[in-house]
């Protein structure tokens, strides 16, 4: 059935390891009225992406009944290399279309930014951050104590229904 946001929201900071994702279309699977996959799909001006699939426990076929109800023909999604080697996407017939080179997050404290939230013009007009003119990107993230994060890479799969 289809969700809203915070219900997905709610599933996903439970059940998938990096959280909760936004999306034009939010897929809930249910048994016994109780909520036990969801998969978020994201559309752009040439894709649809699968961003965020999870289950609370083993659902035999769920992925496989999300994606065929979500009416869309081809569906990419990527595999984070840190946490997944793809299996699921293999066994479920998607098949791999690329590979993206790994990729930094800044850490700061315990909480994990994506890199594009700490560029040059954000150090210079936020006041909760040093910032000091001709500093690079690295040297204003270590005057901060933002520390790089490295993935693994992601694999780039594809699927046509």
């Amino acid at each position: 059935k289809s969700i809203e946001y915070k219900e997905a929201s709610v599933f996903l900071t439970k059940h998938h390891i990096q959280g909760k994702a936004r999306g034009s279309k939010y897929l809930g699977l249910t048994h016994n009225n109780e909520l036990v996959a969801v998969a978020v799909f994201l559309t752009n001006e040439t894709e649809t992406t699968l961003t965020r699939f999870a289950a609370s426990a083993q659902v035999p076929g769920a992925l496989s009944k999300l994606i065929k109800h979500s009416g869309f023909k081809t569906l990419t999604t990527f595999a984070d290399l840190c946490v997944s080697d793809g299996s699921l996407y293999e066994s479920t017939g998607w098949h791999a279309t690329g590979f993206v080179q790994p990729d930094y997050k800044y850490l700061r404290g315990n909480v994990r930014s994506h890199k594009f939230n700490y560029r040059i013009s954000r150090f210079k007009e936020d006041p909760s951050l040093d910032f000091i003119e001709g500093y690079t990107e690295i040297e204003l993230a270590r005057l901060n104590k933002l520390w790089r994060v490295w993935d693994c890479g992601k694999m780039k799969y594809s699927i046509t229904l």
